[in-house]
């Protein structure tokens, strides 16, 4: 080894510094290609749980997170959706994972999923997750918007359009 081992320890904190941003130039390509690929990809419209994909996103982020406590508290009414499953999951995915990661300072976050039929104004994406978000729901003939307040949390709210098989059902 050139270094012996042995770094002092303003060289072993750039290197640290490098490595992380090693990580997070990794994790934006990623994104990007995930993006690139949703936007060519046909969608499979399906009808499906909603509550079981929000589950099923949530439970994965927990073995991510792994020890960490969050509650995720689930409307009883949220409709079916009719849309592309892997879509959303990559929706889903990404939402939930930015309130997990920006409730980082709370003891027992709360992320609440629930259903309304009024639309807010609609919210301009920062970031590539949200990027992707957005892009999906208006593949999908939805919106998407958000509202925060300082230190109280965001909501992210999105819609889609009515499925025509379900007779205005949900």
């Amino acid at each position: 080894n050139k270094l012996d081992g042995k770094l002092e320890p303003d060289q072993l904190h750039y290197l640290e510094v490098i490595i992380e941003n090693v990580g997070k130039m990794g994790h934006l390509i990623d994104d990007l290609l995930a993006f690139s690929r949703m936007s060519r990809r046909e969608k499979r419209e399906v009808t499906f749980d909603t509550s079981q994909l929000v589950r099923e996103v949530f439970d994965d982020l927990m073995q991510i997170e792994d020890g960490k406590k969050t509650i995720l508290k689930l409307d009883k009414h949220l409709p079916p959706m009719f849309a592309d499953r892997d879509m959303m999951k990559h929706v889903f995915a990404n939402l939930l994972g930015n309130a997990v990661k920006f409730s980082g300072t709370r003891d027992e976050p709360l992320i609440e999923v629930g259903y309304q039929s009024d639309q807010e104004d609609q919210f301009e994406g920062t970031g590539v997750g949200l990027a992707i978000v957005q892009r999906i729901i208006h593949r999908h003939g939805g919106k998407v918007w958000a509202l925060s307040e300082e230190g109280k949390g965001a909501i992210f709210y999105f819609s889609l359009k009515k499925n025509k098989k379900q007779n205005d059902k949900g």
